[in-house]
């Protein structure tokens, strides 16, 4: 798994401050700095550079993004969990007999019909990936977007980009839906395919999108604090994070499974052996040692392992604690139902 990242089949980017244009050689990012204003053209990508880096320890800094992120992971996980004890009582102890007026007639000729049933054919987490999917397609077609749009190219680069100097916290949960290039969003989206159905089979719906959010930001918050406590000038960008996270709770549920490299098929390993040294790289490079050997990589080591701690914390607590919860308002709803349903 170390060998995929190193080949960037899944990447978060960090880019300098300056005036930059990205572009890609292979499958690698490359950054380089220019001084003319911020534009598109083509594959080339140009980020404006931003003001002076907030003071480390300030409330803009650290405490800030610190309890957005407590706050929006908590209440993903909430709303996670009623929906799903929602679903499942609406499922087994229905207050009114379900109806049936939502699914298509196999009659029904219209184009309403007939997208209805071919949307219907798909299972709930092809659906749910295919949703996740076309929001970062979105967001990186709005990269595309020509300057000369006013404003576009401006909000862009404040509420999708995590730097240490923006006083907002939004990016930090809508930097995880940004991407730089056609290679950069198609390897993190096909490493959300490929890892997601598992995971999504297992947790439902609700829990997998809760886990992908709760991973992105903190994935984002690990990136922040480490950039202001290196006194780093760069901006991050990229789903990598959200998707070291379901890597981890796929590991979690299949530690014995078996993975091979896309470049290398005849090569496989186990799942935990994986995980493993996608770690052991992620850390090296925080440490600086790519940089020490030459081999400057362009990733958010920090985004990653933050998603991996992430993955794994989130689904110990789904497979180890929130099961009795659950069981204990499950019983308390279903008494609550069963009175309403005697008078």
């Amino acid at each position: 798994l170390a060998m995929l990242r190193s080949c960037a089949l899944f990447q978060r980017v960090g880019i300098p401050r300056t005036w930059q244009r990205v572009h890609t050689t292979g499958t690698r990012c490359i950054t380089r700095a220019y001084t003319q204003p911020a534009v598109f053209e083509g594959e080339f990508r140009i980020v404006q550079q931003g003001g002076p880096r907030t003071p480390l320890g300030t409330w803009g800094s650290i405490l800030k993004p610190v309890l957005f992120t407590v706050a929006g992971v908590t209440s993903a996980c909430v709303t996670a969990e009623y929906l799903l004890q929602k679903r499942m009582l609406d499922k087994y102890a229905p207050l009114s007999p379900p109806s049936r007026a939502s699914r298509p007639s196999p009659s029904d000729m219209s184009i309403s019909g007939r997208l209805r049933r071919w949307w219907g054919q798909y299972s709930d987490s092809s659906k749910t990936i295919a949703c996740i999917i076309a929001a970062n397609t979105l967001v990186f077609l709005a990269w595309r977007i020509p300057a000369r749009v006013p404003g576009i190219g401006s909000a862009m680069s404040r509420y999708f980009l995590s730097h240490t100097h923006n006083s907002r916290v939004l990016p930090l949960l809508l930097n995880n839906f940004s991407h730089v290039t056609p290679m950069h969003l198609l390897f993190n989206m096909f490493a959300l395919y490929s890892f997601g159905k598992p995971v999504h089979d297992a947790m439902g719906r609700e829990h997998f999108l809760s886990l992908y959010i709760s991973s992105g930001l903190f994935s984002s918050l690990a990136s922040h604090v480490f950039r202001l406590v290196t006194l780093s000038s760069a901006y991050s960008l990229g789903a990598s994070g959200c998707v070291c996270g379901i890597i981890a709770a796929c590991t979690y549920l299949y530690p014995n499974s078996r993975m091979s490299i896309i470049l290398l098929p005849f090569f496989s390993f186990d799942a935990s052996s994986g995980l493993a040294g996608l770690v052991v790289f992620d850390t090296l490079g925080m440490l600086g040692v790519y940089n020490r050997l030459g081999l400057p990589l362009n990733l958010d080591h920090a985004a990653h392992l933050g998603g991996v701690a992430t993955g794994g914390a989130y689904m110990y607590a789904f497979k180890h604690y929130l099961p009795s919860i659950r069981t204990k308002m499950l019983r308390s709803q279903l008494e609550k139902r069963r009175a309403l349903a005697q008078r």
